[in-house]
């Protein structure tokens, strides 16, 4: 999907990364908000969509593992609270670079434990930071594909 403020451009088709790269050649300028998927991390002006961390976090905060639940619950209070922080502050503050520390600090804790998904939700923030973190470097990006700046997701 590509957006602007008056057009609106969806392409419906496979993953392939073969496809992709032909769509966001070097004619495409913008940003690019995506998933998780590695098929885009070459693409300089990316940005990851915050609503599908946050669904992430969710469903480890529900985990078994007591100590997975509090992670969860720990990356989904920072990733929400970012979200609010850029919503009433816009541009990086000073609440906006604490919330990134702790964020930043959850993720480096998490990809030391032994529970797969926490692992692995710690070790994508982290490999994936400048695109999680592009809407606070960028104020004028969205957190998600999800207009509304305001809204903590989901």
């Amino acid at each position: 999907m590509a957006i602007s403020k008056r057009i609106a451009v969806f392409y419906i088709g496979t993953r392939k990364k073969e496809e992709l790269l032909k769509l966001i050649t070097s004619a495409f300028i913008g940003w690019l908000m995506t998933d998780g998927y590695l098929a885009y991390r070459s693409y300089e002006k990316r940005q990851r969509c915050l609503a599908h961390l946050i669904r992430k976090a969710i469903a480890l905060s529900g985990a078994v593992d007591e100590k997975a639940q509090k992670m969860g619950d720990w990356f989904l209070r920072e990733l929400r609270g970012l979200i609010k922080a850029m919503a009433e502050e816009g541009g990086g503050g000073r609440k906006c670079s604490l919330i990134l520390a702790r964020l930043k600090r959850a993720c480096n804790l998490g990809s030391e434990e032994k529970h797969f998904k926490l692992r692995a939700l710690a070790k994508e923030i982290l490999n994936d930071w400048d695109a999680v973190v592009a809407f606070v470097k960028n104020p004028e990006l969205p957190p998600s594909k999800k207009e509304g700046k305001g809204e903590l997701l989901p």
